[in-house]
């Protein structure tokens, strides 16, 4: 996935409209829509509010357009496996990172529960099994 894909990605994720970023950002929504087309790019001051406010990591923004040695330097530095976390799983690790420890204890135990009930490779087929 592209830089541009990962913005829409990302503020849609979030539910924003491309005007309401553009506001929280400071820029119009036209700038926004032409970052998510790929036909311009922001300013380094840009990315980082962008990040910022769709809560992302810089890292994640850029992975597939980084040459393969990048990707590799930053796989072995930062114990990354594959593709950098998605966003649900950086929320996920931030709000682990707020808890207290008994907070976290309690989501670990609940994620392993969890986790042995609902393998990906088990025969779920909608969201009415789930529960």
């Amino acid at each position: 996935m592209s830089f541009s894909n990962r913005i829409k990605a990302a503020r849609e994720s979030k539910s924003l409209s491309q005007e309401a970023l553009a506001n929280m950002l400071g820029v119009t929504d036209g700038t926004i829509s032409s970052y998510e087309k790929g036909t311009s790019f922001p300013r380094w001051d840009k990315i980082i509010k962008l990040c910022d406010i769709l809560d992302i990591d810089p890292n994640y923004m850029f992975w597939d357009d980084l040459p393969d040695k990048i990707r590799e330097k930053i796989k072995k530095d930062s114990a990354i496996v594959g593709e950098p976390p998605n966003s649900n799983e950086q929320k996920l690790l931030s709000d682990f990172r707020d808890m207290s420890p008994q907070g976290q204890e309690y989501l670990l135990q609940t994620s392993d529960m969890a986790k042995d009930k609902y393998k990906k490779d088990s025969n779920i087929t909608n969201m009415e099994e789930v529960g």
